[in-house]
């Protein structure tokens, strides 16, 4: 196939969907008479509309105050013909008033399929791994667009086309999955003068693919899996020099993942872990600008404190093979982008230890929730707390208000992002 017709199948691809987006919004009258009524009922459609205000956004600049407007819908099939499928876009403006647009994303589209033993989902999907709470050492498959204004950090995920395949034998799981498709993670990374920033997306995307063994029983869930592909954490690479100063390209090089996780109850308390060692292309340590073989480990606890309320404590640990101080640098001219190179990896020191703390308290029938992220690490004493309330007013009306705080020194991961700190308040109207 010729670069001109890929493009080509690609937008079709993206009008047909597109096309099937509008299909709730037309009159259904006009498809009474060819449709089957029975197979309409067949299909579920859902969705959201959502208007939200954000003191700060996440560029960095002098702006502040955001209004924010949101359309999502979710269409969702049962069986027809063999096949289930589901649908999910949305269309944001994240500053209505500054009429700032963006276009409509596909997040999910695929069809589902079942032959025996065997479960076949095909299309732009969502795949998450890992059993433990909210930081995953072994999700390597999904991505995240880390500047999006969403008030529920999973709605940043987007995702990838790909093809999973599962057999389920004897309890347990075992998953196959080809990733042809490579979408780019967005990060806020803060600009610095006479440095220019480029994405640069992977050759060969379609050579990625995962394997994972999966088991869920009533005394413990456990998995282990095996990544090939390309990181979803880039390395900051000089291009060229020119006038106008430094190109860096953010690069995302090959990794191998292997990784492991389980999930056990304990009496009252539940133990969760996770842990994953990452082999890149720089497993000597040699290159300064390429992220090193490294190790993630995350083990929690968590339980009932009353009957609706539940605590979350986590340990974290990282480990970074072949370390090299900064120090041991010598070009000047190029040590801020180390610098940006070691937080943007999390790789800027070679023993790293943290926690994270989740309290969570459901009031009123589970109407109101009440919580509170925290993600704290001790090397460089940074911090993220993400405290939030979400009270569902009635089955269509629900409120939302809470606030992103980033804290620690400038050259930490959670430092930097001490200006992108904001309130929010949403309101959202399902249907």
């Amino acid at each position: 196939m010729t670069y001109l017709q890929h493009v080509l199948l690609k937008n079709n691809i993206r009008i047909f969907l597109f096309l099937i987006s509008l299909f709730p919004f037309c009159n259904l009258s006009i498809f009474a008479q060819s449709i089957d009524k029975s197979l309409l009922d067949k299909i579920d459609l859902t969705g959201s509309v959502r208007g939200s205000y954000w003191t700060n956004d996440k560029n960095f600049t002098d702006t502040r105050n955001f209004a924010v407007g949101s359309a999502w819908l979710n269409l969702r099939s049962e069986e027809i013909i063999g096949t289930k499928f589901y649908l999910e876009t949305y269309l944001q403006d994240e500053n209505i008033l500054g009429n700032k647009i963006n276009n409509i994303v596909f997040r999910e589209a695929y069809i589902d399929n079942t032959l025996g033993d065997f479960d076949f989902r095909n299309g732009r999907q969502i795949i998450v791994w890992g059993r433990a709470d909210k930081i995953n050492p072994t999700d390597n498959l999904s991505v995240k667009n880390y500047k999006k204004l969403f008030t529920n950090d999973d709605d940043q995920r987007l995702g990838v086309f790909s093809s999973k395949t599962v057999f389920n034998l004897n309890g347990f799981r075992f998953i196959g999955i080809w990733i042809p498709e490579w979408v780019s993670p967005v990060y806020p990374i803060k600009s610095q003068p006479g440095i220019s920033l480029n994405s640069k997306s992977p050759s060969n995307p379609e050579t990625q693919f995962a394997l994972k063994i999966d088991k869920s029983s009533e005394t413990i869930d456990y998995s282990f899996s095996y990544f090939n592909g390309f990181s979803k954490i880039p390395n900051l690479t000089l291009s060229s020099i020119d006038s106008n100063g430094l190109n860096i390209d953010l690069t995302f090089d090959h990794i191998q993942s292997f990784g492991g996780d389980f999930a056990i109850n304990l009496g009252d308390f539940g133990i969760r872990s996770e842990i994953a060692y990452t082999i890149t292309t720089n497993s000597q340590g040699i290159d300064y600008f390429k992220q090193n073989n490294f190790l993630y480990a995350v083990i929690g606890i968590d339980r009932n404190i009353l009957e609706n309320f539940n605590l979350n404590l986590q340990a974290l640990y990282r480990h970074i093979y072949n370390f090299q101080d900064q120090n041991s640098f010598t070009n000047l001219s190029l040590l801020s982008i180390l610098q940006q190179q070691r937080i943007l990896t999390q790789q800027e020191a070679q023993d790293q230890y943290g926690f994270t703390f989740r309290p969570n308290y459901k009031l009123w029938n589970q109407s109101l929730e009440i919580e509170a992220a925290i993600v704290y690490w001790f090397n460089k004493k940074d911090y993220f707390i993400k405290p939030k309330v979400n009270y569902s007013i009635n089955d269509n009306w629900k409120g939302i208000i809470g606030a992103e705080i980033y804290g620690g020194p400038s050259d930490s991961f959670f430092g930097e992002l001490k200006n992108a700190s904001a309130f929010f308040t949403e309101v959202q109207y399902l249907f």
